[in-house]
């Protein structure tokens, strides 16, 4: 059996024990009404536990959830369960709290092995109406996709920033976040990071001290920064700064900027040339 798809079990206060299916890929389950909880029975096979070696849902690629309005709690057990998860989507699940959805996001990313493939994420901040009841994550290609409303995601965030299991990590790209993107001292930015993409954040900040990043690209940002210090940036080769309404100076302390390549500012209102030394 490769797809199961549960629906309309309103009666049904626990799910089934699915975790020992060893070729399912694709599992969805909608409306359970009454469940709140989902433990470790979802995890278990039938027969004697001591005889299930392998971790729960071995081959599952996409999980879904969505209409359990009850729904508060998700348990994980302690093996690492979901190795092969490449999307995972939560809709109009109201009660589960975001501090449990981040725990299970990042214990799912940890424990995947498709996890060393991930060359970019992208953390997407989803805002009130129908959507702010959509949370998940997808894996396409090499590409991680992390959706939530701005608690998920400013955990994620924070997270993501000092993860060690994403050895190939090269990209982020940050879009329409409306916490703080902020990096502080103790949570640097990954080795490998080559290139930050940031789009819509109105609160965006860069404490003073070293990035090794080689591309930055800020579009319709920075309500907060007036300023912005390129000292911070010393391997930066191509930077580009769009519609950032409130950005007054882009400047270091030593011009030229030894390493910068390529340089695009556009549509920056309030830039005063008189305070921009880059170049």
């Amino acid at each position: 059996m490769t797809s199961v798809s549960l629906k309309s079990c309103n009666n049904c206060c626990m799910l089934p024990s699915l975790g020992q299916l060893p070729s399912l890929k694709d599992l969805y389950i909608e409306g359970f009404g009454q469940l709140k909880c989902v433990g470790m029975e979802f995890y278990k096979g039938i027969g004697d536990p001591s005889l299930h070696i392998a971790p729960p849902f071995p081959l599952l690629e996409s999980l879904k959830f969505g209409t359990m309005p009850c729904w508060e709690e998700w348990h994980l057990p302690d093996s690492k369960a979901f190795p092969q998860l490449k999307s995972l989507q939560i809709r109009y699940c109201p009660m589960l709290k975001g501090d449990m959805l981040h725990q299970i996001l990042m214990r799912i990313v940890s424990s995947s092995s498709e996890a060393l493939k991930v060359r970019k994420i992208v953390i997407i901040e989803i805002g009130e109406g129908w959507q702010a009841r959509i949370s998940g994550m997808s894996l396409n290609g090499d590409t991680l996709s992390i959706r939530g409303s701005e608690f998920v995601m400013e955990s994620a965030f924070n997270e993501m920033m000092s993860i060690k299991h994403l050895p190939s990590l090269q990209e982020v790209e940050i879009l329409g976040c409306t916490f703080a993107v902020s990096w502080p001292n103790n949570c640097l930015l990954p080795k490998s990071l080559q290139k930050l993409t940031i789009r819509q954040c109105s609160k965006l900040e860069f404490p003073q001290h070293k990035y090794d990043l080689v591309e930055l690209l800020i579009y319709y940002s920075c309500d907060s920064p007036s300023s912005l210090s390129l000292d911070a940036f010393p391997n930066l080769k191509n930077l580009e700064i769009r519609r950032c309404l409130n950005l007054e100076s882009v400047s270091m302390s030593e011009a030229p900027h030894a390493a910068l390549q390529r340089l695009k500012i556009s549509g920056c209102t309030q830039l005063d040339s008189s305070s921009s030394h880059i170049l």
